[in-house]
């Protein structure tokens, strides 16, 4: 029987090390078809303290997961962490003002956009979803702009 040697000792896997992990493995999955297993594991990994931009990351991929299921509130919730750990990222942005959108909270969309519009005002992305959100809540006039469909 060969000798084990147990004086080898492996240095502890830090927090980084397993959300590169876990981002992998939410990519795997993603990329044969199926859907991320273990979520409430993977959102305790976002309270803790690991680098910005895999908290971006990870919690940008949950907010596409869940309003692609039709679960608004938890998009919403993994956009905002998506967005404080990389402002930056214009996806995470525009998939959380989609959610506050889809969720009735105009006013929270709103106030995004307008913060992002003063950055990427050329952006159509962002000028299409504020015209959106401005018809929608019905303050387009106060904004003057009006919806052509609403005076047939």
């Amino acid at each position: 029987m060969p000798e084990v040697n147990s004086s080898i000792r492996f240095p502890p896997r830090t927090g980084d090390d397993i959300a590169r992990q876990t981002l992998s493995t939410m990519y795997e999955e993603l990329r044969s078809g199926s859907k991320i297993s273990n979520v409430e594991s993977i959102s305790s990994m976002l309270d803790t303290g690991i680098e910005p931009s895999l908290k971006a990351k990870i919690a940008g991929i949950l907010l596409h997961h869940f309003f692609h299921a039709g679960m608004f509130d938890r998009a919403a919730t993994y956009g905002a962490i998506a967005c404080d750990a990389d402002p930056a990222d214009l996806e995470a942005q525009k998939g959380l003002v989609s959610a506050l959108y889809r969720l009735g909270r105009w006013d929270q969309a709103r106030q995004r956009l307008k913060q992002l519009l003063t950055e990427h005002d050329k952006d159509f992305d962002f000028q299409s979803l504020h015209g959106t959100v401005l018809v929608t809540s019905g303050s387009s006039t106060k904004h003057g702009l009006t919806a052509p469909w609403r005076s047939l």
